[in-house]
């Protein structure tokens, strides 16, 4: 099972965090994430957890993209309509 070596603060994004596991970097996880888990060095990982993590990952790049495609959209029909 996985062990948590290391967690860092991204650099670009001070609410998100970097995953290290086993000394390799897994995953990059937001705030949310590590509070909800309690994620901390040396912490052993099952590897449900693992799952659970890349889900929630999943589902919040995809909350996120559409929020933008939608702010795209809004952005557009308002150029459009101001012609």
């Amino acid at each position: 099972m996985p062990k948590v070596t290391k967690i860092e603060v991204q650099k670009k994004n001070k609410e998100r965090f970097n995953l290290f596991l086993d000394g390799e970097f897994e995953m990059g996880i937001d705030i949310d994430t590590l509070v909800k888990f309690n994620l901390k060095k040396d912490q052993i990982l099952e590897p449900s957890d693992m799952q659970i993590f890349k889900n929630m990952i999943t589902t919040v790049e995809v909350l996120i993209l559409q929020f933008n495609t939608c702010l795209i959209r809004n952005v557009l029909k308002e150029k459009l309509y101001s012609i």
